[in-house]
């Protein structure tokens, strides 16, 4: 709600309550006694009561919309926040297999017996997969 609207609606409530006094005395008898007088302003007592009921309901139509939209917001950042875990585990995991293959290729040159032809073709595998796993993860991510 806006605060200008709400200093709005303070001042029309206090101005609706000062025009009570003359609009009272202008349709009923002058008040004899102190208990007449309270008697008098009755229904505007009703009124603001009635007033004040539809304020708290609003106030908590409101706090349900805006309970929903932070739940909304806190299911989004969970849901970003595994998929930056599984981005970052999958950025470690293809480090790791970049790392692997190129100690594959330095064991293989200074051993021409060796012949890791099969593990690395794995590890390509391997790569090759990581990196279509974070270009999946990334596009989550920004969509």
């Amino acid at each position: 709600m806006d605060k200008f609207f709400f200093i709005k609606l303070l001042i029309s409530g206090a101005v609706l309550w000062l025009l009570s006094i003359p609009i009272m005395y202008l349709f009923f008898p002058r008040p004899v006694t102190a208990h007449d007088f309270g008697d008098m302003f009755g229904a505007i007592n009703a009124l603001f009561s009635g007033l004040a009921l539809a304020g708290v309901i609003y106030a908590v139509l409101m706090q349900t919309e805006d309970i929903k939209n932070n739940q909304t917001q806190i299911e989004k950042s969970i849901r970003a926040s595994e998929i930056s875990a599984k981005l970052a585990a999958y950025s470690a995991l293809l480090q790791e297999s970049d790392n692997a293959l190129e100690r594959y290729e330095r064991w293989e040159q200074k051993s021409k017996d060796a012949d890791y032809k099969v593990v690395k073709e794995k590890v390509r595998k391997n790569i090759t997969s990581y990196r279509a796993e974070i270009e999946q993860l990334v596009g989550k991510l920004n969509g």
